[in-house]
């Protein structure tokens, strides 16, 4: 499954549980990549976030995988939040 990461342009930015909508605007396309394993979104979304945090790709330049940032697995987005992650429409 393909992916991308997304990262807030702004570092005070914090995360809106009840918020609906979130824009492009508001963040840099960082990285993108493929999964190749069959896993759920949910299994998928945990790898990323292991592998960002722990084994990071040495092109990837930017910060850690955190509250925030935005996965986009095809075309439905979801956002770190403080425990797991939460689907979002990512505009």
């Amino acid at each position: 499954m393909k992916y991308t990461i997304y990262q807030p342009k702004q570092p005070s930015f914090t995360v809106d549980s009840d918020k609906k909508n979130y824009s492009k605007e508001s963040y840099n396309k960082v990285y993108a990549g493929e999964i190749l394993e069959d896993l759920t979104n949910t299994d998928i979304l945990e790898k990323i976030f292991c592998i960002f945090n722990m084994h990071r790709p040495e092109d990837f330049k930017c910060h850690s995988l955190s509250v925030g940032d935005i996965v986009v697995l095809d075309e439905q987005a979801y956002i770190c939040d403080i425990c797991g992650w939460n689907k979002i429409e990512l505009r």
